[in-house]
């Protein structure tokens, strides 16, 4: 693969990491709480599924107070760096050698795919010290919470990351077929048996 070309796939695989790094130090911390609450138990549907997966980003690095006293403070804590480290991963693959339709839908898959994980990673941290909470409904939430954050936030990856990806494709395939086309003829025709 061209220089040019990794270069390309280097940067859109360091945006499509960066994107759900800066959500979730955006919008994700402790002095936002009050505001995400307020959000996700909006009146209005869209807006309250909205907010609702971004309680799994809302991290602190101390135990809550008041109300929030009982919120497990690890558990947004392991979401993130999940979240952001499967990004990493999973838009490697999903980026290598790709043109820009492909690197949009493969990094909207990564991340999804990278909240998924981070719900069901942070699913026991969340419901430690609960007695009789974790069970498989709890998984299955977190999952869907997470993969639903996954999914709002890969849209923006996907596009930034495609942004970044530069050409339609592979320059190693462009660059065989010009090979090819410049070789020169022998001149006579070499399926002739008698031809010398």
């Amino acid at each position: 693969m061209a220089t040019g070309s990794r270069t390309r796939t280097s940067a859109a695989v360091v945006a499509a990491a960066a994107i759900p790094l800066i959500v979730v130090i955006a919008l994700g911390n402790q002095a936002l709480q009050s505001w995400r609450d307020t959000r996700a138990g909006s009146g209005n549907h869209w807006i309250a599924d909205l907010f609702q997966p971004l309680a799994l980003a809302g991290w602190r690095f101390n135990p809550g107070s008041g109300p929030h006293s009982t919120a497990h403070w690890l558990a947004p804590l392991v979401f993130n760096v999940v979240l952001v480290v499967f990004t990493a991963l999973l838009a490697i693959a999903a980026a290598y050698n790709r043109g820009r339709i492909a690197m949009l839908f493969g990094v909207w898959g990564a991340v999804t795919l990278a909240g998924a994980a981070a719900g069901l990673a942070s699913a026991p941290f969340a419901y430690s010290g609960v007695p009789n909470i974790v069970t498989a409904d709890t998984y299955r939430d977190t999952l869907a919470e997470g993969m639903l954050l996954g999914f709002f936030i890969g849209v923006i990856a996907g596009i930034i990351a495609a942004l970044f990806a530069g050409g339609n494709g592979s320059d190693q395939s462009r660059n065989a077929v010009q090979t090819t086309a410049a070789e020169p003829s022998p001149g006579y025709d070499e399926t002739w048996p008698l031809s010398g």
